[in-house]
């Protein structure tokens, strides 16, 4: 999965599909159609999360295995690369199968992760020799960073999150310690504004959720077609 000069604009699928395989296979369509440079998804099972509580959402929301052939066969189609974020090391032997083109870790398993077992997870995917992409919040960006991830990912807490000033400047001082590698921003805001700010800070990827309609789970903080063509075009031009 190539990167390149121009601001890399991922569509976040998440638990949009609502359980509906035709309906996570649009959404791939869709986000090909708005100009987006790849579509992700999560790959995980709810007891990888170690959160019962919410065991019921995280059901809801994943993807199940035997979609995978599918949608991996859908972004084929449409000429748009297709990862996942990773949460234990079965998932990546799981991917690899499909050719994945780049791997994730999410910002709450730095947190949630033993820094022994983050790093076993992380060693796991440098084996596929493939791009390896990190989310951090600000306190375990030091940690994180020296993992060496080819992109790392400011990522504010929230679901939406408010994005303020100081998080602006945290993404900028991030860009100055990681450069020349990449930096991005996984933006869980609602709208398309708080993207449009961080790449003109200098964020060389957006990572921002897509929805189709409202009727999604994750529609607060999610963009429809007509704002994520609107953010591919600018980020693009």
């Amino acid at each position: 999965m190539k990167i390149g000069s121009k601001p890399f604009i991922i569509a976040e699928m998440s638990g949009n599909h609502g359980g509906d395989l035709v309906k996570a296979k649009e959404l791939i369509v869709a986000a090909a159609q708005c100009g987006c440079d790849a579509v992700k998804i999560q790959t995980y099972k709810p007891e990888d999360l170690c959160d019962p509580e919410n065991n019921e959402i995280y059901e809801k929301s994943k993807i199940p295995l035997s979609w995978y052939p599918a949608l991996f066969a859908t972004a084929k189609e449409n000429n748009i690369p297709l990862f996942s974020s990773v949460f234990a090391p079965w998932a990546i032997e799981f991917l690899v199968r499909f050719d994945c083109p780049a791997y994730k870790i999410a910002s709450p398993e730095s947190t949630r992760l033993s820094e022994e077992t983050y790093f076993q997870l992380a060693a796991t995917i440098s084996k596929t020799k493939k791009p390896f992409f990190a989310s951090t919040g600000w306190d375990d960006n030091e940690f994180i960073a020296s993992l060496f991830p080819d992109v790392l990912f400011f990522c504010v807490a929230g679901y939406p999150a408010k994005i303020t000033d100081t998080d602006k400047l945290r993404l900028l001082e991030l860009r100055r310690q990681r450069e020349p590698k990449k930096t991005g921003f996984s933006d869980h805001s609602a709208g398309i504004k708080e993207s449009l700010a961080m790449l003109r800070m200098g964020a060389d990827l957006i990572e921002k959720h897509f929805k189709l309609d409202d009727d999604c789970i994750d529609a607060a903080f999610s963009l429809n077609p007509s704002q994520m063509e609107t953010l591919c075009r600018i980020a693009h031009r």
